[in-house]
């Protein structure tokens, strides 16, 4: 299933964003600071969770959205 997203960093860093939905986690992608991202993501979980952190480790917040084809919208931190 793909699902729009849209990935909002209201933090004054750059974020790295990853994605958890089953075995593995992967980066999604990095979002400068006060900026956002628009991705597409392609899994067959029913659920994916997404985290962001910064480029030093500090944990900014995790969102978890249902995968369907309604877009979606993840800010951090939150």
């Amino acid at each position: 299933m793909e699902t729009p997203v849209w990935l909002v960093n209201q933090s004054r860093q750059p974020l790295i964003i990853t994605a958890r939905g089953g075995a593995a986690t992967v980066v999604v992608d990095t979002v400068a600071a006060a900026d956002s991202a628009f991705v597409r993501i392609n899994t067959r979980a029913l659920t994916l969770e997404l985290s962001a952190r910064t480029s030093g480790g500090v944990a900014m917040g995790t969102v978890v959205l249902p995968m369907d084809s309604e877009p979606r919208r993840a800010a951090f931190p939150h």
